[in-house]
């Protein structure tokens, strides 16, 4: 038996009756989910970059064996 309609026109049709919206609408919604994951994981990935550059930078990069008692240099040391 042929079926009238397909999966996604019944998900719509149900979905509009249910919640007032368009089938244009509901794929904008859709959309606009899709988008906000998106940005979501570049906002976790940004600040897990920011956290892992801030432990970076708070470490002690003097402690390290080869600059012990050394002096800071204009040639070894940009911040001089």
């Amino acid at each position: 038996m042929k079926k009238r309609f397909t999966e996604e026109q019944i998900i719509g049709i149900v979905m509009e009756a249910e919640a007032g919206l368009k089938p244009a609408e509901l794929r904008r919604l859709k959309q606009l989910g899709e988008e906000n994951a998106k940005l979501k994981r570049l906002v976790a990935d940004l600040s897990l970059d920011k956290a892992m550059l801030q432990d970076v930078l708070s470490k002690n990069v003097w402690s390290a064996p080869a600059l012990q008692g050394e002096r800071c240099r204009a040639d070894a040391c940009q911040f001089a």
